[in-house]
């Protein structure tokens, strides 16, 4: 059904070759091969990506609507994003941000060129398994018909595409929407009517009422914002809707036209990912409605700090967080994206970059105490209503004339949530008033704050610096850049309040369904909810309470010329205080939470939970890569986040080594080896800093990158690898079930084999089933086949730091002196294939298909602390070498057992392996093999099944921890366990 009214249109520009990048129309395919480029200053593509261009989709009246789809270049079917809009499948986010000041900080090289304005990237996510689909909504390019906003007639295209794209031969069937403003506004239309291949919808930034929060906000009417779209953004052959004809046709809100325009989130049942941002002078309070009433708890909201283009396009964490959501319901992938909190929030701080990634139980946060703050005669907000009578007044149609009321915070303090307004006020002059309430924040001084709403840094290049802002020329000051402050907008004339509508009792719904003029001097009293704020005030800021009779957003980038102004505000307007008419504001006051549920991103203290295996006492290294930047550098790990420590050395003073090797440059590469190599004293120094440095919060923002949006890659460029064995219980378990005994020797000399560096893998990387030469009991001859006997082998793994010459030997007092750090390692065993190799050649291919081991390396001087007198007592052994001198001095009883003297030499990075860490008992077994006595005696599971040997799509976890045990008195010992876990699927 189209729109439940006749829609006047206005005209368009018509497609032209160039113009917004317009192409040639017509049907055509290609492959766009890795480092590919659109444009000048276009990401080069990561990968080949198969594009259709102009693909026709036919919808239910006959319209025909033309796509663009950008995939993986394979032949098995994936999931699409969809991105809907009129703007243009091909006017993308680089032509955009050229038409900004400074680019909106988002740099050249960043996006590809292929993503639609507002909309994902194909570069970034086609290497992921997604399809993107860019459409030309109805009117726009060569689609039919002229362009409609929103409403029905939408929502009923985008239902139709959705389900034909889901019927292409290259896609699962799973369709997802995703975008900014309109790609996201449209979701709710679109949603409500639940199309059945409609899995999953993220609408970032989400006008949820085209009347009361775009083009009617309060009852006034504004299609700048729009007017400044049509001019620059749309084209196409028909025309686009005409806002300014429909309201004067329809200027109250009950019309069916307008109802149209509003869709019913409650209609919207499936996974569902928000963003919002507190800066938005659209989007805020429609993407709050739907957290608030979408039947789902399958849902997620994340209040940005950045404007909404750079959130999508710059930051990568977002792009990978997105990506997490539709790979869970769009792919099916375990990847524990449903775990991320449900709702994260903001505090903008003005002067600096906000505190973000704040997790809260809910919103609005359910602690939030909301205190009446009375205006006061002298300017200022107070507890207490002011006993005697008095006003103040302005001029309404002056610019930022106002009646102001501050209060100073005596402490940290967070306004976080939707405040209200109650004004009483009159007009001596007008029988009506417009009322526009804006909440300032004022530093020390008293100063009235801007917040940028993209990081400092990003255009700290161009001389932009909080301090400087006044500087700015206004030509750059928008409200696309600059948030002055959350506003709350009403007309006395359209002050009925339908409660029984209202999200929220600051909120007040206002049906907009009748006139209600004042009597000029007549006392009037206003409900205005104010659109939610998350403010963070240092001891000594203010926030301001500014009453205005015109808007007192920036000016400049949208028409001002509304045909409208004669029904605004005329004259002088007086504000009431105290007595009967005690105008007030109400503030949400969040108190800060020492110990939050989860870490903020700022500079930077990191929460680290109780059962993190990466605390202050650990500070591992390992080496990083992410998305954006697919280099790859050094890293630690605190809580949840990586330190990439190229980032965090590249500006600081305490960076530059004797010579002419700096930290930056030594961790600025792909492997620990140089850092390694370093005199232990240096190493050891580096750490201890770094622990100060995270234990202050002293970190930059910039550094800090979630866990789960890094890549771990090989710490060290391993040369060599041998294993040994070394472990009496485990030989003595293994000996009866390979038909022998422990051999004599093992007392003497430790065995080893050489491994293969080259199969050594980080956790989780998977390792595939090899095969090789079994013996097969069957038929009693040696069959070739995959190995039916996988096992795991627990052990650790020991990387060197100081090389040995050839034909050097070391004592077993000097061996710490060689080692870098440790790590768990997975000795992956084919059992069957080494009982046929054993003898005469030892382990190879039953060994050498795969190693993994942990991508963090604890190092040895972290381990210090716990170092502990041997278990086995070495003075009875009769070699010297194998015995220690000083049995007063502490050793890692595992992994000091091992002593080398026949000269061999070894090399930075070569990794040693301990063997099969096991014991006696049962609980003890550091294998399967041990465990289920060679497959014959499977183990039963807590399910009911039984295991034997690992079957394809198993997954191993191994865990360790430490024990620390320090005498305090006699009786008394305390106990500290640290975990660590890792695991690895067979494939």
């Amino acid at each position: 059904m189209p729109s439940p009214v006749p829609i006047a249109t206005r005209p368009i520009n018509e497609p032209k070759v160039g113009r917004n990048n317009y192409q040639p129309f017509g049907f055509r395919e290609e492959v766009l091969p890795a480092g590919w480029t659109s444009q000048e200053g276009s990401l080069p593509l990561p990968c080949d990506i198969h594009a259709s261009h102009d693909v026709k989709v036919t919808v239910r009246d006959g319209a025909n609507l033309y796509i663009d789809v950008y995939r993986p270049n394979t032949s098995e079917p994936v999931p699409a994003i969809l991105a809907w809009s009129p703007f243009g499948k091909k006017f993308n986010g680089i032509s955009m941000l050229k038409m900004l000041p400074w680019g909106l900080g988002v740099p050249k090289g960043v996006i590809s060129g292929l993503e639609k304005f507002e909309g994902p990237d194909p570069a970034s996510f086609v290497p992921r398994g997604f399809a993107i689909v860019n459409v030309d909504a109805r009117g726009a390019g060569d689609s039919d018909g002229n362009v409609h906003i929103m409403g029905t007639q939408e929502a009923e295209d985008g239902y139709d595409v959705i389900e034909a794209i889901a019927r292409m031969p290259w896609c699962n069937g799973n369709i997802g929407l995703a975008g900014n403003s309109h790609l996201a506004i449209v979701q709710w239309h679109i949603a409500q009517l639940q199309p059945p291949s409609l899995k999953a919808i993220a609408p970032w930034e989400a006008c949820g009422d085209l009347y009361r929060e775009q083009f009617v906000r309060g009852g006034i009417f504004d299609a700048g914002l729009f007017d400044l779209i049509i001019d620059h953004n749309i084209q196409g052959r028909g025309g686009v809707e005409d806002f300014h004809e429909m309201y004067r046709r329809y200027p109250k809100a009950d019309s069916l036209y307008w109802k149209d325009k509003r869709p019913d989130i409650s209609k919207i049942s499936i996974p569902t990912y928000i963003t919002a941002s507190y800066t938005s002078f659209v989007h805020t309070m429609g993407s709050l409605r739907g957290w608030l009433q979408l039947s789902t708890s399958e849902k997620w909201l994340r209040i940005c700090p950045w404007q909404e283009w750079f959130d999508m396009w710059n930051d990568k964490d977002s792009a990978a967080d997105l990506a997490g959501f539709f790979g869970l319901y769009l792919k099916g992938e375990k990847n524990g994206w449903e775990k991320t909190p449900k709702f994260r929030t903001t505090a903008l701080r003005f002067t600096q970059d906000p505190v973000y990634n704040i997790v809260e139980e809910d919103f609005p946060i359910p602690r939030t105490e909301y205190r009446k703050l009375f205006f006061q005669p002298e300017q200022k907000l107070g507890l207490e209503t002011p006993a005697e009578a008095s006003s103040v007044s302005y001029d309404s149609e002056k610019y930022l004339d106002h009646a102001g009321f501050t209060y100073t915070f005596s402490e940290k303090t967070r306004l976080m949530g939707i405040p209200k307004a109650v004004v009483y006020v009159s007009c001596a002059d007008f029988h009506d008033l417009d009322i526009y309430v804006l909440i300032r924040k004022l530093d020390a001084q008293g100063k009235p704050l801007l917040n940028l709403n993209i990081p400092w840094s990003s255009i700290a290049s161009q001389g932009v610096s909080p301090d400087k802002v006044d500087e700015i020329p206004p030509s750059h000051k928008n409200n696309l850049l600059f948030h002055v402050g959350s506003q709350g907008i009403l007309r006395a004339s359209r002050r009925a309040i339908d409660w029984s509508k209202s999200i929220h009792e600051n909120f007040p719904f206002h049906p907009h369904d009748r006139d209600e003029y004042v009597t000029p001097g007549e006392i009037v009293k206003l409900e205005i909810g104010i659109w939610a704020m998350g403010v963070e005030y240092e001891a000594g800021e203010s926030v301001r309470v500014e009453v205005h009779g015109n808007s007192p957003a920036l000016r400049g980038e949208f028409k001002e010329d509304n045909e409208f102004a004669g029904l605004a505000s005329h004259g002088r307007h007086q504000v009431y205080i105290g007595g009967e008419h005690a105008s007030h504001i109400i503030l949400p006051f969040a108190k800060i939470q020492k110990n939050p549920a989860g870490s903020a991103k700022m500079a930077f203290k990191i929460n680290v939970s109780a059962d993190s295996p990466f605390t202050l006492d650990n500070v591992p290294f390992g080496v990083i890569s992410t998305e954006s930047d697919p280099k790859a550098r050094c890293a630690t790990a605190l809580g949840d986040y990586a330190i990439d420590l190229a980032a965090y050395w590249k500006d600081r003073t305490y960076n530059q080594l004797e010579g002419s090797k700096s930290l930056y440059d030594i961790f600025n590469q792909g492997s620990l080896n140089e850092f390694a190599a370093l005199d232990w004293s240096i190493r050891s120094d580096v750490r201890k800093h770094l622990a100060t440095e995270l234990a202050a919060g002293n970190v930059p923002e910039s550094c800090a990158i979630p866990l789960k949006s890094v890549k771990m890659h090989r710490p060290m460029a391993i040369g060599g690898f041998v294993d040994f064995l070394c472990s009496l219980e485990h030989c003595k378990n293994c000996a009866p079930l390979a038909g022998g005994a422990v051999s004599n020797n093992f007392y003497y000399a430790p065995s080893v084999y050489n491994g293969r560096s080259s199969s050594i893998v980080p956790s989780p990387e998977p390792v595939r089933r090899p095969h090789g030469i079994i013996y097969d009991p069957a038929t009693k001859k040696p069959t070739f086949c995959p190995s039916k006997k996988m096992d795991f082998e627990l052990e650790m793994g020991i990387f060197v730091s100081k090389p040995v010459p050839i034909g050097e030997r070391i004592s077993i007092e000097d061996a710490a002196s060689h080692i870098f750090g440790f790590v768990l390692l997975n000795d992956w065993s084919a059992r069957d294939l080494q009982a046929f190799e054993m003898n005469p050649l030892g382990p190879f291919h039953s060994k050498g298909f795969g190693t993994s081991i942990s991508p963090w390396i604890v190092t040895i001087d972290a381990l210090m602390p716990f170092t502990c007198k041997p278990w086995h007592d070495h003075t009875s052994t009769e070699f010297e070498h194998q015995r220690y001198s000083d049995r007063s001095k502490g050793t890692f009883d595992i992994k000091l057992d091992v002593t080398l003297v026949p000269g061999c030499g070894l090399e930075t990075g070569d990794l040693l392996g301990t063997g099969t860490i096991t014991g006696e008992t049962k609980q003890e077994l550091g294998s399967l093999f041990e465990a289920t006595y060679n497959g014959t005696k499977p183990i039963e599971l807590a399910n009911g099944d039984k295991l034997g040997f690992l079957q394809d799509g198993d997954e191993i976890i191994l865990d360790t921890y430490y024990v620390y045990v320090s005498t305090l008195d006699d009786d008394i010992y305390k106990m500290y366990q640290q975990n660590e876990s890792y695991s690895n699927q067979v494939d």
